[in-house]
């Protein structure tokens, strides 16, 4: 699949093949092609790419003569080159045709100074796919982010602005919304909030029952949201309130969503 995607094929050159079609290289003439975690590509095809890359041309499947090509290749990576090569699994001579300009991008956590245009950029994002104002980033959450490390990178803070968009529908988005370890001063202080809801020799169940009641107040009593914050189904989620209903009962304000 990947081949016929990249390279194109003939009427009939294999099942389901009911016409011709051209790959993303002819589609890319004239432009440019991103080949995006190009390592993660079969052994097999990066031989088939490297004689793309020397001869700019393509061989369709099925096809009977070759097709001409003028396309600039990008090719990214967020796994280290040279020790792919070492073990096998991208090869030596693709590597070096691809390497003419190499860029080196610093992971976010060297980068302290793009995090917060890029959590604006991805913020503005979100707002014009909900078609709904963007919510403001509070000091709090600056102060957060900043301190937060990012191992994801751009990844994960993309989904962090996700998320905190989803969840602050008051406009404004604070460290709460993030979803991320909380900066130092800020842990200490939930730490000293905390020591009532959660203390030494508490029930697994009263735990557990003290996290989804604070998520609930949390979204305001939304179980989607609740249910997705806390990594469990909706339908996992009701029972586990049910439950509680059925015990000693939890505040009305986190029974009726």
């Amino acid at each position: 699949l990947l081949e016929a995607e990249l390279f194109g094929y003939e009427k009939g050159a294999f099942t389901g093949a009911v016409s011709s079609r051209p790959g993303k290289f002819e589609l890319a003439h004239g432009g440019t092609l991103l080949l995006d975690e190009v390592t993660e590509m079969p052994v097999h095809l990066q031989a088939k790419l490297l004689r793309v890359l020397q001869e700019e041309e393509v061989d369709r499947l099925g096809g009977r003569s070759p097709v001409k090509i003028d396309v600039r290749i990008i090719a990214t990576s967020n796994r280290n080159l040279l020790e792919t090569i070492a073990e096998g699994q991208f090869r030596q001579d693709l590597y070096y045709r691809l390497n003419v300009v190499s860029v080196q991008l610093p992971p976010l956590c060297r980068r302290p100074d793009d995090v917060l245009p890029l959590a604006e950029h991805f913020l503005a994002h979100f707002s014009s796919m909900y078609g709904k104002p963007s919510p403001a980033l509070t000091a709090e959450a600056v102060h957060a982010m900043k301190a937060h490390r990012w191992p994801g990178n751009a990844r994960e803070l993309e989904n962090c602005m996700h998320r905190a968009f989803l969840t602050a529908i008051d406009g404004r988005i604070g460290a709460s919304h993030l979803g991320i370890a909380p900066a130092p001063q800020a842990a200490a202080a939930d730490n000293a909030d905390n020591t009532e809801e959660i203390s030494a020799g508490m029930s697994i169940r009263d735990m557990e029952r003290a996290l989804i009641e604070k998520t609930l107040m949390h979204v305001r009593d939304n179980r989607q949201e609740a249910a997705k914050l806390l990594g469990i189904s909706i339908r996992t989620l009701r029972n586990k309130l049910k439950e509680y209903e059925s015990g000693t009962g939890i505040a009305n304000s986190t029974v009726h969503a």
